[in-house]
């Protein structure tokens, strides 16, 4: 991968990410935090550690040439699907541990849209949980736009099944156009929700 068009597709998952998770919060009329935002462009990122020359891969450089070796090279073991399913039973662990502490009824979605929790009164175990949530989310970002190129994503690697859904290669102006899009459909969803009443036009979700 050119480091040009390496640079663009790191903009572009992150553009991506950013853009789904705003537009998620706003179908349940809720404004991301920043603690999770930034879980979710570091997840957005975060499948590409297993190409040196990614920006994670600059970060951590031995983590990612040996993960490059060991793990089938560029979209292989941290492309896979399977791989999210620990992380997801470690997120939901941590708010089980939080929800116990706290002697609450308000689950995962009851808090991150809208419930009775707010960030202050999470424990630790609770913080981490959603944090890592957002953190999944933005990993999933990734795997979903790889699947917009011709390349595709080896969604149950080792196996050696390649699921792609276009033909455009990643660096293309149509892959980079549908990020783009997702961003500032994010962001009029989020203004759409905060201005309803001036602008007098009734949000249709949330």
């Amino acid at each position: 991968m050119r480091e040009d068009v390496n640079r663009m597709m790191g903009t572009s998952h992150l553009v991506f990410g950013a853009g789904a998770w705003m537009a998620l919060g706003a179908s349940a009329n809720y404004t991301p935090g920043l603690a999770e935002t930034a879980a979710v462009l570091i997840g957005a990122l975060a499948p590409d550690l297993d190409h040196p020359n990614s920006r994670m891969g600059r970060i951590i450089p031995p983590l990612s040439r040996f993960i490059h070796r060991n793990g089938g090279g560029h979209r292989g073991m941290t492309h896979s699907f399977l791989i999210m399913i620990p992380m997801l039973w470690l997120s939901l662990w941590l708010w089980g541990k939080h929800q116990s502490q706290m002697q609450s009824g308000s689950g995962w979605w009851g808090w991150l849209f809208g419930g009775s929790q707010s960030e202050s009164g999470l424990t630790p175990d609770g913080f981490l949980g959603v944090v890592m949530l957002a953190f999944v989310f933005g990993y999933l970002t990734h795997l979903v736009g790889d699947l917009l190129t011709r390349q595709g994503v080896k969604f149950l690697w080792p196996l050696p099944f390649v699921i792609r859904l276009t033909p455009f290669r990643a660096d293309s102006s149509i892959v980079t156009g549908i990020a783009w899009m997702t961003l500032w459909t994010g962001l009029g969803l989020q203004v759409w929700i905060h201005t309803e009443s001036t602008i007098g036009i009734p949000f249709p979700f949330g």
